[in-house]
C-alpha cells in the first residue's frame, strides 16, 4: 500500500536503514538500549543517558514530546532524556488523549527561530502508531477508509485494523516531510534521523506478539540538507555505507553519536 507517498518522493534524499530490529517489545526497554549504553548483554550499563553525553560534548538538546508525564510514577522517560536543556511535554498526564503528533510542530518552529549558538539536537516524541492506531491522524485525514473498531485490535476485521495502522503510518509520512520542509531553508547544516522504539503485531493475537517479525523490525530513515553534506561528506559517505547492514537498536549509539558530530566520546 502507499502509506509513505511523501518519503517515497525523497527516496533519493535518504538513507534507509533496511534491516534494523529492535532490542526490545515495549517503550521502557527500547528506549533504554537506545539512549544509554545498555545493550542485552550488559542491560544495567545505565550511567549516562545520550541527551548527556552530548551535552558533555558541548551538544546542546530539546525534547519536545507528544507524550504526558507519569505523575507520581515519572522516571523512565525523564530520566533517559535528562540532559536536555528544554523538556516540553504536551500532555502532563499519561492517560489524557494525546494531540495527534502535528501538534508539536508549532514547537519546533519556535526552536528553529532561535539563533543558532551551539550545535542543537530536537528530540520530536511522537505516538506515531502506537496502538490505538485509530486515535493517531484526525478524522480528516485518512487515505483508507476507516471503520469503528472495539478494541485496540480487533481479530474479527483485520483489513479495519489495517486501515487504521496504515493511515497512522500515511499521517506519519506527511509529519515527516513537513519536518524536512522547515529544515531545508535553513542557513546552517541540518538533518532528520527517524526511528521507531518497537513495532506493533497488528493482525495478531497481541499487540506485542514475540513471534510476529512486525514486533522487531522497525524504520530508519536518515535525511541530510545540502549544506550537511557539503560540508560533512565523510558523516553522510559513512552513513550510507552502513544503512544495509544488520543493526540492533541497543547496539546504534555509537552510529548516533557519529551523526550527531560527536566523535571520540569515552564512556
Amino acid at each position: 500500500r502507499p502509506t509513505t507517498p511523501r518519503m517515497n518522493s525523497r527516496r533519493q534524499e535518504l538513507c534507509i536503514f533496511t534491516n534494523l530490529l529492535s532490542s526490545a517489545a515495549n517503550t521502557a526497554e527500547a528506549l533504554r538500549f537506545l539512549f544509554t549504553e545498555a545493550t542485552k548483554s550488559s542491560p544495567g550499563k545505565m550511567n549516562c543517558t545520550l541527551p548527556q553525553m552530548l551535552a558533555s560534548t558541548g551538544v546542546q538538546s530539546v525534547l519536545l514530546s507528544n507524550h504526558g508525564r507519569w505523575g507520581s510514577l515519572d522516571g523512565t522517560e525523564t530520566f533517559l532524556f535528562s540532559g536536555c536543556r528544554t523538556l516540553l511535554f504536551l500532555s502532563e498526564k499519561r492517560l489524557s488523549k494525546p494531540w495527534y503528533d502535528d501538534a508539536l510542530l508549532p514547537f519546533l518552529d519556535r526552536v528553529l527561530e532561535l539563533p543558532a549558538r551551539a550545535s542543537t539536537v530536537i528530540f520530536l516524541h511522537l505516538y506515531g502508531s502506537h496502538q490505538s492506531a485509530s486515535e493517531r491522524y484526525p478524522a480528516w485525514f485518512p487515505p483508507f477508509p476507516p471503520e469503528h473498531i472495539r478494541h485496540s485490535y480487533d481479530l474479527a476485521n483485520p483489513l479495519k485494523m489495517s486501515n487504521h495502522y496504515d493511515n497512522s503510518i500515511a499521517f506519519t509520512d506527511v509529519l515527516l516531510d513537513r519536518v524536512i520542509q522547515r529544515l531545508q531553508p535553513l542557513k546552517r547544516p541540518t538533518m532528520m534521523v527517524y526511528l521507531s522504539d518497537h513495532g506493533e503485531s497488528v493482525n495478531s493475537s497481541s499487540i506485542r506478539n514475540a513471534a510476529d517479525a512486525s514486533t522487531w523490525e522497525i524504520p530508519m530513515i536518515c535525511w541530510f540538507s545540502a549544506e550537511f553534506r557539503n560540508r560533512h561528506p565523510d558523516t553522510v559517505r559513512r552513513t550510507e555505507e552502513q544503512q544495509f547492514l544488520p543493526w540492533t537498536t541497543d547496539r546504534l549509539l555509537p552510529l548516533l553519536l557519529r551523526l550527531f558530530r560527536v566523535d571520540g566520546y569515552e564512556s
